[in-house]
């Protein structure tokens, strides 16, 4: 029993209550505490005899750990004594090694000191020996040298001696060892001999300058045999053959060797459509190959290209430009290609060229071409202006005139008997057609000089394309079709003062076609600006003199093109202002002075002279407004309003006024001011105002021209010239109008404050008496 309930403690499961339950529980189902505690005390006792087993056990146990930890500790003390004692063997045998190392290796050097001694030697007396050979005519050289030196005169001397040592091509072939020890010998007995005088060992220099060169032929040839051949290994043999000789034969061996590859080259662009693959196929084909040969693969790739570059890629190029006729455009083309090709060749090939390296060698090909570009393309700029300038002439029927005389006609001419040239229509002289064909050709050249040319060379090109530019564009047309317009208007404008009305719609078209032309003037010089600004000055800005020169020719030339621009703008407002005097010299002395029979027929609004001078101002304004803008139209509508102005008050003053005659007066001076409103000018709207209170002086009543005279414009005159517009009175006599009290101060009211623009007008008058009036500002034409 007790060894069942031993075993269920040592189960995991052990349920202490179900335990209880099953020793307790009776089969009636009643709970026996009796049996409980009987079952409880044999369990203790149980467990106590348990105990006393297991300490035994353990006890025991620990016994038998402490003996064989003993045990353990004594052996592991035996073995740390049998390693100590095994370390100091190896320590003393170690010892023993490196002394007799030592020994080695000293003997060792020894031995190679020895063997070096000998080896100089033996080098030494082969040397000799050599050198001997050499020294003696008559005698062989020693091998391997004695087949580079072919000796017939030797052969049949040892025939006669009964020696048959007759050679063959076959016999005189060196193998790759025997080239390498006639290398070294040569190279050494050069050395030797250069240490020595010259006066000795002459025929040994003699003969070895001829075996030395006959040594480099055979190791070329081998260089290139190894390189048809494709062996790798035995190529490498002869890359480290031919690395022997000088630098200098090293190179021209490389250069030899890519004639074949040139050759294919050539083969290739003639079957190919495309010779810039077939140029960059064949040399990543050799990629390969140089890399694994030779130690140096970059600079012989670079030596590869630059050949194919110096030779089939130029002679392409020179083909290719023969066929295009030498076009400047198929220049920039084939460089753009060019330019390309290297590229990918850089990036394939591994060559790592920086951007002047790739540009040097690409402009390796076109280089003739490009020494002589910029020449070419300055000429063939002029060519394109003069042939453009000469077409233009040519279709409106003109022979060019020379510019050194003046513009300005004498009038002497007019009365000689001489007939100038039949000048063209002022329109015609300005062509928009060519003046963009010209701007076009400037720009592509600008921009091809900027592909073609280094950044220096570009700069001093384009300042010199720009400066050709405003040559003849600027000078030998704007200007010259200013000029000539400039002489049309001074010869008709003296011929139109000089003949009838019948020729007044020949001025005025003449000075519509001027105003015409300085529009087409005012937008050539804007294009001449934006070509400036967008092809010109991006590439000047980053030279602040080159960009300085070129922006002060062009502001020379607009100063030129402006004088000559206020000079004919004087010209038509001043023949503007004496066709109006003409026009108003045909009024008739008594139209402000109608007779009582005239009287019925008082319904006219003007006078015949204004609707004509209003309609010749009505078409002019209009061709200011669309020819001109800015400052140029300001300018010239005030002054043109100024001298209208003055031109109608020395008119008003040549007349006698009755009341009906003010009236007619006041209906033209109406009519006038409705015309010179359209200038849009606020000073001479005051003039205007001015003139037209002048006109109510013949209206108005007598007594009430004193409250007339003290109010509105009529104050900034002075007395004179009021008492000058009043004589024009037909009562001026009649109603005592030169009385004192009528213009005496006292009678005249405190005169209020006036605008601004109506004491400016004061400041005119005498201006508007005189009739001379200021002259516009400097005109600007961009």
């Amino acid at each position: 029993m007790g060894d069942l309930y031993l075993d269920r403690f040592k189960q995991p499961d052990f349920d202490a209550v179900e335990v209880v339950n099953s020793i307790c529980r009776q089969p009636s189902g009643t709970f026996d505490c009796e049996q409980l505690l009987h079952k409880l005390d044999e369990s203790v006792e149980m467990l106590w005899h348990l105990h006393d087993s297991v300490n035994a056990d353990v006890k025991r146990l620990e016994m038998a750990v402490r003996s064989s930890e003993e045990t353990h500790a004594t052996t592991f003390k035996y073995a740390g004594e049998e390693i100590d004692h095994g370390m100091e063997h190896l320590n003393m045998l170690s010892r023993g090694i490196t002394s007799v190392a030592v020994k080695v290796v000293h003997v060792a050097d020894q031995l190679e000191t020895m063997t070096t001694k000998r080896d100089k030697s033996i080098e030494t007396i082969s040397l000799k020996n050599h050198l001997a050979a050499f020294d003696d005519f008559e005698q062989r050289l020693l091998p391997p040298l004695d087949k580079l030196e072919h000796r017939v005169d030797l052969e049949e001397t040892e025939l006669q001696q009964g020696i048959d040592n007759t050679r063959s091509l076959e016999d005189d072939v060196l193998s790759m060892e025997e080239l390498q020890v006639a290398v070294h010998v040569t190279q050494k007995l050069q050395q030797m001999l250069q240490e020595m005088p010259p006066s000795e060992h002459r025929i040994a220099r003699e003969r070895l300058l001829f075996v030395s060169g006959e040594l480099d032929s055979r190791c070329t040839f081998q260089f290139k045999s190894m390189y048809i051949s494709g062996n790798i290994k035995r190529f490498k043999r002869a890359v480290a053959l031919v690395a022997s000789l000088s630098p200098q034969q090293y190179n021209h061996t490389i250069d030899q060797v890519f004639v074949r590859d040139l050759i294919i080259a050539r083969e290739l662009s003639r079957v190919s459509l495309d010779v810039f693959s077939a140029v960059s196929d064949l040399c990543v084909a050799k990629k390969s190959l140089i890399e694994a040969v030779f130690p140096n693969p970059t600079s012989v790739l670079l030596t590869l290209v630059r050949a194919v570059y110096a030779t089939e890629m130029k002679r392409f190029a020179n083909r290719q430009l023969e066929q295009d006729n030498g076009s400047l455009e198929a220049l920039k083309q084939l460089y753009g290609r060019l330019a390309a090709l290297t590229d990918k060749l850089n990036a394939e090939l591994g060559l790592n060229l920086d951007d002047n390296a790739k540009d040097e060698l690409t402009r390796l090909v076109i280089a003739e071409p490009l020494s002589s570009y910029q020449q070419t393309e300055l000429q063939q700029l002029q060519e394109v202006y003069v042939s453009e300038l000469e077409k233009f002439h040519l279709s409106i029927n003109h022979t060019r005139q020379s510019m050194s005389d003046s513009p300005h006609t004498p009038r002497r001419h007019l009365r000689s008997k001489s007939v100038e040239p039949e000048l063209p229509p002022l329109m015609a002289l300005v062509c928009e057609d060519m003046v963009a064909c010209m701007l076009a050709a400037s720009s592509e050249a600008i921009r091809r000089c900027q592909v073609l040319l280094s950044h220096t060379d570009a700069l001093a090109f384009t300042c010199l394309a720009f400066e050709e530019l405003l040559q003849s564009l600027c000078q030998d047309h704007l200007i010259y079709a200013m000029w000539l317009a400039l002489k049309q208007l001074n010869t008709r404008k003296q011929t139109f003062l000089s003949m009838t009305t019948s020729s007044q719609p020949t001025s005025e078209k003449t000075i519509s076609e001027f105003f015409h032309l300085l529009h087409n003037v005012n937008k050539n010089i804007f294009l001449v600006q934006k070509h400036f600004v967008d092809v010109v000055q991006p590439v000047l800005q980053s030279s602040s003199t080159h960009y300085d020169s070129a922006l002060d020719k062009k502001n020379l030339m607009q100063t030129t093109l402006e004088g000559y621009a206020n000079e004919g703008l004087r010209v038509c407002i001043d023949s503007i202002f004496d066709h109006i005097k003409i026009m108003l010299k045909e009024q008739d002395k008594s139209t402000f002075r109608p007779q009582e029979s005239d009287l019925g027929s008082f319904g006219v609004e003007f006078t015949a002279p204004c609707k004509n001078v209003t309609r010749f101002l009505t078409s002019q304004i209009q061709v200011m407004k669309m020819s001109l803008n800015g400052k140029n139209l300001s300018n010239a509508l005030r002054q043109l309003g100024t001298f209208v102005v003055s031109a109608l008050v020395d008119h008003i003053k040549q007349f006698t006024f009755t009341t009906f005659g003010g009236m007619l007066l006041s209906c033209d001076l109406s009519n006038y001011d409705e015309c010179l409103r359209k200038l849009e000018d606020p000073f001479v709207n005051e003039l205007l105002g001015l003139l037209k209170e002048i006109g109510q002086l013949f209206v108005v009543r007598p007594e009430n021209l004193s409250k007339l005279i003290s109010e509105g414009h009529l104050t900034v005159l002075d007395r004179a010239q009021i008492q000058a517009f009043l004589q024009c009175r037909s009562d001026y006599k009649s109603a005592k109008l030169a009385s004192t009290a009528l213009l005496a101060p006292d009678s005249v009211p405190a005169t209020p404050q006036r605008p601004a623009s109506v004491r400016a007008a004061k400041s005119s008058r005498s201006r508007i008496r005189n009739g001379g009036l200021p002259r516009p500002s400097s005109m600007s034409l961009a």
